[in-house]
């Protein structure tokens, strides 16, 4: 990018639109913006290291004092805990230290998290896995409308895939195993690729909304993630593929598939996509998952003989090895000056 700018520079200093100094200027603004940029990234990113860490040890803390409290001094400390945090926030804030506030205000979703657990320990209250980060999930949400804050769509994110996944789909409906989603047929798993797919068509979708835009790249980033985590795992050998795609068609399954397929085909013809390619790429991409799940009896790689299953899994390995490079492609193409 900085050299197609120095060029478009070069280029109107020799037609005579700009004079000498004008390019200076212009030049020197573009080093100081870019300087600046390269700081605020770092700020942020070091920031949020930072306060997922004093999180932890504030956890970690308490936790180590847990059991010799009793449920008043355990809610005031939970209660005092998060007011102090929030005030922090607040007032770094005034203090005019906006990427510090940040920081203390994802910090304040971290603890918060951390308290609807702990008060439930301490009341007794069973919150079935999926209720207490459904809540958090709740909260990091509110809390990212309010301040428009990238940072708590990206934790909001994974704690709404891990409600979706605690929320039944294994042994019965809000009672699964922690883990249960992952590898029972049931779960989310199958459905792993299309969630993430489900979660770019959002990104798509939001970028046309001046007060959602904080969602667009988390949403973008771990769906992202999540389906090219899922394919690359998938490609490791025949049985992990066909293990991995084996579905139930539990009625969370089928509404993951309905639902993400309404999400794209609304991205397709409404969404705002980088590159002409986006849209065919994001259909297409659709439709080959769904391949895998869908027909009769399993997808491709589930049922057929053993014959047919060698020549699926080879052509699977062939497919997902041409989405890849067709990605890195679109990717270049998208942000071609």
């Amino acid at each position: 990018m900085r050299k197609a700018v120095e060029k478009a520079l070069q280029h109107w200093r020799n037609q005579g639109l700009l004079t000498v100094e004008q390019v200076a200027e212009l030049t020197t603004s573009l080093e100081e913006h870019e300087r600046g940029e390269e700081s605020g990234r770092a700020a942020a990113i070091f920031g949020s290291i930072g306060a997922v860490l004093t999180g932890l040890g504030v956890i970690l803390f308490v936790a180590s004092n847990w059991a010799g409290m009793g449920p008043t001094t355990r809610t005031l400390v939970l209660l005092g805990g998060y007011g102090v945090v929030v005030a922090a926030a607040v007032l770094a804030e005034r203090r005019g230290l906006p990427r510090v506030a940040e920081s203390v205000w994802l910090l304040a979703t971290l603890v918060l998290g951390a308290n609807i657990f702990l008060f439930a320990q301490t009341f007794h209250l069973s919150l079935t896995y999926w209720q207490g980060t459904c809540g958090w999930m709740i909260g990091a949400l509110a809390m990212g409308y309010a301040r428009q804050s990238v940072a708590q769509a990206a934790v909001a994110v994974p704690i709404g895939i891990l409600t979706l996944g605690w929320m039944g789909g294994g042994s019965g409906w809000f009672f699964d195993d922690q883990l249960q989603f992952l590898y029972v047929d049931a779960g989310l798993r199958p459905v792993l690729p299309i969630l993430g797919l489900g979660l770019i068509a959002l990104s798509a979708l939001v970028a046309a909304r001046d007060d959602l835009t904080w969602l667009r790249t988390p949403t973008f980033r771990w769906g992202t993630a999540i389906t090219a985590g899922s394919l690359i795992i998938t490609t490791i050998n025949g049985d992990m593929a066909r293990w991995f795609y084996s579905a139930d068609f539990t009625l969370k399954q089928i509404l993951v598939m309905v639902v993400t397929a309404g999400m794209v085909a609304a991205a397709f013809w409404k969404g705002e996509l980088e590159s002409r390619w986006s849209r065919p790429a994001l259909a297409g991409t659709m439709v080959f998952l769904l391949s895998m799940l869908l027909p009769p009896g399993g997808g491709l790689l589930v049922w057929g003989d053993v014959g047919f299953w060698v020549l699926a899994f080879f052509l699977y390995v062939l497919a997902v090895f041409a989405l890849a490079l067709f990605s890195i492609w679109l990717g270049i193409s998208a942000r071609n000056t």
